[in-house]
C-alpha cells in the first residue's frame, strides 16, 4: 500500500485495535495523529510509494542488573514508548551502489551508499553504524539487501535509560526483515544482530537483554545460560494498587563506556581465576568457599561484584515467581533487594571520574524519602547515571512526581507501561488477513 492508502486505512479506524493493544492508556486519536505525521513526511519527502511501518519499543530492566553479559538470568520487559518508521525500497536499490536516504526527527539528515559494509571508526555512537552493521549481517545471512529510504520518529529518547539503541537496532533489522528477507528471520536472530552490530559497528559493549526485550515484547523472563540461544519466557506482569515510573536524573552517560566495561571484565577475571569463562561456570558454593583465596589475587570490588551476580541471579527466580503467584509485597522486596545491591556490591550508582557528582544515589535517597517502606527503587540498567525506577503507590503517585520533580526538573518523571508485543511490521487485519 502506497502512503494514501495506508493513510486512508488509518483514519478509517482499520489500526484502532493495533493501537490500542501496543499503547495503552493512550488517547487513541493521538497515536493515529503521530503515524499520520511520518506518512505525509514520507510522502513529502520521497514522493507517493509503497511503504511499511515499523514499530520498535523501549525496553526498561525490572531484575538482573548486570548478569547477562556472564550469562546470568534477567527480568525486562518492553514498554509503550517505541521507535516508529515509515520506508520505502530506494528506487537505485538495484544498482551497484545503493543508497539509504534516513530522516529522523531531532537528528541530522543521513545519506550513505552501503557499498562497503566494514565497520567505519567514524561511525562508532552514530546511527550511520547502526544502519551499515544490520546491512552487513543480512548480507552475510545470504539476502539481496539493496537501498531504502525513510523517516524515523522515536520516543524513546537517548540517555532515558530505556535503551534508545536497542531500539533503533531492532526497528531498522525488523524493517529489513521486511524489505530484504520476507521476514524470514526469528525474533532471536534479529537480537543478536542487533548485538553484534551495537558492539562491533557502534562500540558500546553491550550484552543481549535489551536486543531480546525489544525483539519479543511484554515482560520476559531470559537465561543466558547458552548465550547464543537464551531461553526466554513470557511472565505476567500485574501490580495492582502500584506505578511503574522512571526518574530521569539528567546525568549524562557520555565517556561511561569504560566504567560499565569494567563490570563484566571484573566479573569474568573473577571467573577465569575459578576455573571459568564466565561466572555462569562457577557455582555459587565454589566462590563462596574460594573468596578467602581470592583476596590479593583479584581487587575487592571484582569480588564484590561477582557476590552481586550470584545473588542476582537467584533474585530474578524470586521475582518471576512472585509475579506468577500474585504475590506484589514480595516481588517489591526483591526490587529493593536488587536496588541495595547494585549500589553497595556492583558499585554502579557513582562514576570514579567524579565520584563527587552522585544524581542517581540522590535520587535513590530521595525517592526512599519519600516512599519510606512503601513501592521500591533501584538503579536502572548500566548505571553510574541517567536513570532510576521506583514503584509507586497510586494514591501518592501525583504527589511523588511533584517531589521529584523538585531536584530534577518538571517531565524527569516517566510513567511506564508494559507493552505486549515486540519489534512488529504495522499491519491492519484489513490489509493482511
Amino acid at each position: 500500500m502506497n502512503q494514501l492508502q495506508t493513510l486512508h486505512a488509518i483514519e478509517g479506524g482499520a489500526f484502532d485495535s493495533l493501537f490500542s493493544t501496543l499503547y495503552p492508556n493512550e488517547a487513541l486519536n493521538s497515536c493515529k495523529k503521530r503515524y499520520l505525521s511520518l506518512l505525509e513526511r514520507h510522502r513529502k519527502q520521497f514522493g507517493l510509494k509503497e511503504v511499511w511501518m515499523v514499530s520498535s519499543p523501549g525496553r526498561t530492566e525490572l531484575g538482573g542488573n548486570h548478569t547477562d553479559h556472564n550469562h546470568g538470568k534477567v527480568l525486562a520487559a518492553a514498554v509503550h514508548l517505541d521507535a516508529i518508521a515509515v520506508a520505502s525500497l530506494h528506487s537505485d536499490s538495484h544498482t551497484s551502489t545503493p543508497c539509504v536516504e534516513l530522516f529522523s526527527e531531532g537528528f541530522p539528515e543521513i545519506r550513505m551508499t552501503i557499498e562497503d559494509l566494514s565497520p567505519k571508526k567514524e561511525e562508532e555512537g552514530r546511527t550511520e553504524g547502526l544502519v551499515r552493521g544490520l546491512l552487513s549481517g543480512f548480507a552475510k545471512k545470504g539476502f539481496p539487501i539493496g537501498g531504502f529510504q525513510a523517516v524515523i520518529q522515536s520516543r524513546v529518547l537517548p540517555g532515558s535509560g530505556l535503551s534508545s539503541s536497542a531500539a533503533i537496532e531492532l526497528l531498522l533489522a525488523t524493517l529489513y526483515n521486511v524489505l530484504f528477507a520476507q521476514g524470514a528471520l526469528t525474533p532471536l536472530e534479529l537480537a543478536l544482530m542487533g548485538k553484534e552490530t551495537e558492539n562491533i559497528y557502534f562500540g558500546k559493549p553491550c550484552g543481549l537483554m535489551d536486543q531480546l526485550t525489544c525483539a519479543h515484547g511484554g515482560v520476559c523472563s531470559i537465561d543466558f545460560e547458552n548465550p547464543q540461544s537464551p531461553r526466554v519466557e513470557h511472565v505476567p506482569f500485574s501490580l495492582p494498587g502500584y506505578h511503574l515510573f522512571l526518574i530521569d536524573t539528567g546525568s549524562s552517560h557520555a565517556d561511561l563506556t569504560d566504567e560499565y566495561a569494567s563490570i563484566p571484565r571484573e566479573m569474568k577475571e573473577v571467573a577465569r581465576l575459578l576455573g571459568g569463562v564466565v561466572l555462569r561456570d562457577v557455582s555459587k558454593e565454589k566462590f563462596l568457599s574460594k573468596i578467602p583465596s581470592l583476596k590479593g589475587k583479584g581487587n575487592d570490588r571484582a569480588i564484590l561484584r561477582a557476590l552481586h551476580f550470584y545473588r542476582e541471579n537467584e533474585r530474578v527466580e524470586g521475582m518471576i515467581q512472585a509475579l506468577k503467584e500474585g504475590k506484589t509485597e514480595l516481588f517489591l522486596s526483591l526490587v529493593k533487594e536488587s536496588g541495595l545491591s547494585s549500589w553497595t556490591l556492583l558499585q554502579n550508582c557513582v562514576s570514579y571520574r567524579d565520584p563527587t557528582s552522585q544524581q542517581l544515589s540522590l535520587a535513590l535517597g530521595w525517592a526512599e524519602e519519600f516512599l519510606g517502606k512503601r513501592g521500591g527503587v533501584r538503579v536502572h540498567g548500566g548505571g553510574f547515571a541517567g536513570t532510576i525506577q521506583a514503584y509507586v503507590p497510586y494514591e501518592d503517585g501525583d504527589a511523588f512526581v511533584s517531589h521529584m520533580e523538585r531536584l530534577f526538573g518538571k517531565g524527569s518523571v516517566i510513567p511506564l507501561q508494559v507493552r505486549p508485543s515486540g519489534a512488529r511490521v504495522i499491519r491492519s487485519l484489513d490489509q493482511f488477513p
